[in-house]
């Protein structure tokens, strides 16, 4: 009796040899939808979701594979069940992908993975689910970060299993900025990621999981927030006062400060 199968039989009829190759398949595969040993083939996906299930972590990114890429996906999966799980290619990539593939060709390939056994020393991998990644943080909110200084946001894998991410930074004018990542060792698998934005604008974070975060680094809100306060009394005849408000709405050009000729002709142009 294969792992599992005892829970397929209910005291019912005896399957035959093809029901009961079908129904374990059936259940080491739950996620897709095989009903025959032919055209749910072809693509290769299955081959890898198969090896996958009979060993976790072998075969994880089958998920991701192109379905037109068949022979691609073929290969990768066989060569892998071969390798680790002892499982000999009986027939070839090529003929999996074939619509008219011989039926009792591939039953006798896919009968042998209920036996099959991992092999120590297998390069098991946790899959990595890029949808489950979480960002947030100052560093990545419309009006959070200040050119000149440190845009700091966190970077969470632990849902999505850990891996190491790279982070590009963008600015308006396509230019590159360094961007520090340091991994925090924690429970939740967390990156700490900072930048210092050299100039305002739209700025585009683009990460190697394929996750692409945009958001603008600009002073849109702040502005808004400034019309506010240029309309309060005590604001307009208040030096001082007004003086906060336009320094926090409006930080001095990068090399420049508060009391710097040029950061007031800025204020004034607005």
């Amino acid at each position: 009796m294969w792992e599992g199968e005892d829970d397929l039989n209910n005291g019912g009829t005896e399957p035959t040899p093809k029901q009961r190759l079908m129904n374990w398949i059936q259940t080491k595969v739950p996620d897709l939808p095989i009903k025959n040993f032919t055209s749910d083939w072809n693509d290769g996906k299955a081959v890898g979701a198969l090896v996958d299930a009979v060993a976790p972590g072998l075969c994880p990114d089958w998920p991701d594979w192109d379905s037109r890429d068949g022979v691609k996906n073929a290969s990768e999966a066989m060569n892998l069940a071969d390798n680790w799980l002892n499982v000999p290619q009986l027939i070839r990539p090529e003929e999996i992908v074939n619509p008219n593939i011989d039926e009792q060709s591939m039953m006798t390939y896919l009968s042998q993975y209920p036996n099959a056994k991992i092999k120590p020393g297998a390069p098991l991998r946790p899959r990595t689910n890029v949808n489950k990644v979480r960002v947030y943080g100052p560093g990545i909110e419309p009006t959070g970060p200040v050119v000149g200084a440190p845009a700091v946001f966190t970077v969470e894998t632990f849902s999505a299993g850990r891996g190491d991410i790279e982070v590009i930074v963008e600015d308006s004018r396509g230019q590159r900025e360094h961007a520090d990542i340091k991994f925090n060792n924690d429970k939740n698998l967390t990156y700490t990621v900072a930048y210092v934005p050299q100039h305002e604008g739209p700025h585009t974070l683009s990460f190697t999981t394929s996750t692409n975060l945009n958001f603008k680094l600009n002073n849109g809100g702040r502005q808004l927030f400034l019309n506010a306060l240029l309309n309060l009394p005590w604001i307009k005849s208040d030096p001082l006062a007004l003086f906060i408000a336009y320094r926090w709405a409006v930080p001095p050009p990068l090399g420049t400060t508060a009391l710097d000729p040029s950061y007031w002709g800025l204020i004034d142009a607005l």
